[in-house]
C-alpha cells in the first residue's frame, strides 16, 4: 500500500513528529509513504525521511487555478514513482484544511482514495459537509480525538468517520517539576486571537509571582504581539521575568524544560504539544473546553478554567503554587494517562486499520469505530 500525505507550511512545521510516527510505524505495516508538503519547510527542516519519501512542492502563482495546483502535485507524485514500474498511490491523507480542494484534485487525478485528518471541531463541520464531483467519493474523515466522533455522531452528519486518536510518546517516568530549591517556568501557549484570555492568565501569573519570586514566564513571541502582552506584563510588574519564543510549538524542547503548560484559548483543536507536555509530566493548566475530550475538565491531569473567567484564572495560578504536592500529582496522573491510553502504537494501528478499511468493499458513511 502506498499513501500520499499532504501537508500546507503551518501543520508540517508544527506537528512534524506526528508526521514521522506515522511514516516509521506504518513501515513496519509494509506502508510506503510519500510525504507532500512546502519548499518553504526545508530551511528549518530535514529534506530526508526516516521511514518515508520526501516531496517538496514550490509556492503556487497567484494566478494559478486550482486544478493547475492539482495538476502541479499530481506531477510531483508521478515522478516519485516513475522509479517503480506499476505503481500507485492508493490513499491520499490531507492534513490541513488549505489543502482540501486540493487534495480532492490530486486523488481524483491519481484514482485514489482520499482521507482528511480532522482535528478541530470546525474542521469536522466544514469536513462532514464536503460533497464531490464525479470521479470521487467523499472523504474518510480522520477524527484525531473521540470527543471529534461523538459531536459528529450527535448531529447525524452523513460522512464516514474514522476514530484515529493522535499518540505520543511518554517518558519512561515524569519530568520532576516545581523542586524546591530551584527556580521554575511557566510557558504560555496561544494564538493571540482572544487578547482577554491571555491577559486573564497573565493577571493569574502575578498572582503566583506574589506567592513565589522565583517564577519565569515564557510566551509564544507571535501571540504576544497580536494581544499586546507586552503592555499587560509591564503593567502587573511582569516585564522582567518575561520572555518569547518564536514559533513555540515548532520548538518544543524548549517547552519541554518548563514545569507547567498552560493554554488559555477555548479553540476546540487537538494540537500534540499539550500532549506532549502531558507525556512529559508537566503541569497543565488551561481553559475548560468540550470540543476536546482531554479539556472537558473530567479528568484529573490538571487545573481548568472557565472560558473567560479571570478570578478562575488567579485561582487556579495560585493553587499552582499553594499546594505544588497537589500539582505534582495532577502532572503524574496526566503523563499516566499519556503513557496508557494515547500510546502512538496505538494511532498507527487505527490509522492503518483506517486505510485497509478504505480499500475494502465495507468503506460505507456511519463507520466510525
Amino acid at each position: 500500500m502506498r499513501v500520499l500525505y499532504l501537508l500546507d507550511h503551518d501543520f508540517a512545521m508544527r506537528e512534524r513528529k506526528l508526521i514521522e510516527r506515522l511514516e516509521v510505524g506504518l513501515a513496519a505495516e509494509g506502508v510506503k509513504t510519500i510525504r507532500m508538503e512546502p519548499e518553504s519547510v526545508a530551511a528549518t527542516q530535514s529534506e530526508v525521511s526516516v521511514a518515508g519519501r520526501i516531496v517538496r512542492y514550490p509556492p503556487f502563482g497567484p494566478l494559478a487555478t486550482r486544478r493547475q495546483r492539482g495538476r502541479m502535485l499530481e506531477s510531483l507524485a508521478r515522478e516519485a514513482l516513475k522509479d517503480e514500474s506499476g505503481a500507485a498511490i492508493d490513499v491520499v491523507h490531507v492534513f490541513a484544511p488549505s489543502m482540501w480542494s486540493l487534495g480532492a484534485e490530486l486523488a481524483r487525478a491519481l484514482a485514489a482514495s482520499w482521507a482528511i485528518e480532522v482535528w478541530s471541531d470546525a474542521a469536522m463541520s466544514r469536513a462532514a459537509r464536503i460533497r464531490t464531483g464525479r470521479g470521487l467519493s467523499a472523504p474518510v474523515l480522520m477524527a484525531a480525538d473521540p470527543a471529534l466522533v461523538d459531536r459528529a455522531r450527535a448531529s447525524g452528519r452523513d460522512a464516514a468517520i474514522r476514530q484515529t486518536t493522535w499518540g505520543v510518546h511518554a517518558l519512561q517516568s515524569p519530568q520532576q517539576i516545581m523542586r524546591e530549591d530551584a527556580t521554575f517556568s511557566v510557558v504560555m501557549s496561544s494564538s493571540g486571537m482572544e487578547p482577554g484570555v491571555l491577559h486573564q492568565a497573565m493577571a493569574g501569573i502575578a498572582a503566583m509571582v506574589k506567592i513565589e519570586e522565583r517564577i519565569l514566564v515564557f510566551v509564544e513571541s507571535g501571540a504576544a504581539g497580536k494581544a499586546r502582552l507586552w503592555r499587560e506584563a509591564e503593567t502587573l510588574g511582569l516585564l522582567s521575568r518575561m520572555s518569547l519564543i518564536p514559533d513555540l510549538e515548532v520548538h518544543r524542547d524548549l517547552v519541554m524544560a518548563c514545569d507547567v503548560l498552560l493554554l488559555p484559548d477555548m479553540s476546540g483543536q487537538v494540537r500534540t504539544l499539550a500532549l506532549e507536555a502531558l507525556a512529559h509530566g508537566m503541569g497543565l493548566v488551561a481553559t475548560r473546553d468540550d470540543r476536546v475530550s482531554l479539556f472537558r475538565g473530567d479528568l484529573p491531569i490538571g487545573r481548568f478554567v472557565s472560558h473567560g473567567d479571570r478570578a478562575g484564572w488567579i485561582a487556579a495560578l495560585e493553587g499552582v503554587v499553594r499546594d505544588r504536592d497537589r500539582t505534582r500529582e495532577l502532572a503524574r496522573q496526566g503523563w499516566s494517562l499519556m503513557r496508557e491510553q494515547r500510546r502512538v502504537s496505538t494511532h498507527v494501528t487505527s490509522v492503518f486499520d483506517a486505510y485497509q478499511w478504505m480499500r475494502s468493499k465495507d468503506a460505507m458513511p456511519f463507520a466510525a469505530r
